[in-house]
């Protein structure tokens, strides 16, 4: 809870890529804890924010997900924001 209330804070003081950053070094430090649905849903909306290349980045965090907590019990579709439609992912 901590790093992500930190995240938000580095967003507000205008530092998207530090917020990002801290966000992706929390996953990636601590998977069971940093894959939690606040920090996941976070971290998408920056990924949306920065650039174009989101859906990339969400795969790289789904493919955290199903390597470290694939029974992790949350909605998905609304934590990555993934639209699964028609397009092909």
């Amino acid at each position: 809870m901590l790093l992500n209330n930190m995240g938000v804070c580095k967003l507000y003081s205008g530092k998207l890529k530090d917020a990002i950053a801290l966000f992706e070094r929390a996953v990636i430090s601590n998977p069971q804890k940093g894959l939690n649905e606040s920090l996941l849903l976070n971290l998408s909306t920056l990924y949306e924010l920065e650039s174009s290349n989101d859906v990339i980045k969400k795969l790289a965090l789904l493919k955290q997900i199903n390597r470290h907590k694939n029974d992790l019990n949350i909605n998905l579709e609304y934590c990555l924001k993934l639209q699964t439609g028609n397009k092909v992912y």
